[in-house]
């Protein structure tokens, strides 16, 4: 994947990437800190480890490129979550939600 500089988004999700060696996350570190167009990359319920998840997590902050990582029902705690957003200083997905429930994004009823 490193020798493709044209791939955008990367879909790993669903696939078992269980491994003994952790094999699969150092090499999706790699790809995630080194590909020069890389902007999504999806390894939702690949059945990582708690610690896979934690170290290709504090890989996201070394991308240049990277926008979004979807890490969805891997084996990872609500607090190693917490301690992962912040360690990356992730933000929060559904801003806009906050936006409606602040009354600050009217909906189409409300326009009219």
């Amino acid at each position: 994947m490193n020798r493709n500089t044209t791939c955008r988004a990367f879909n790993f999700a669903y696939n078992d990437l269980t491994s003994t060696a952790y094999e699969f996350s150092i090499k999706l570190a790699s790809i995630i800190t080194r590909h020069p167009a890389l902007l999504h990359i999806d390894i939702s319920k690949t059945n990582l480890k708690r610690e896979e998840v934690l170290f290709i997590g504090i890989s996201l902050s070394n991308s240049k490129t990277l926008l979004s990582c979807h890490l969805t029902a891997n084996e990872l705690p609500y607090y190693e979550r917490i301690f992962l957003r912040s360690v990356i200083a992730a933000r929060v997905q559904f801003e806009i939600k906050s936006l409606a429930a602040k009354k600050i994004v009217k909906s189409n009823k409300e326009r009219n």
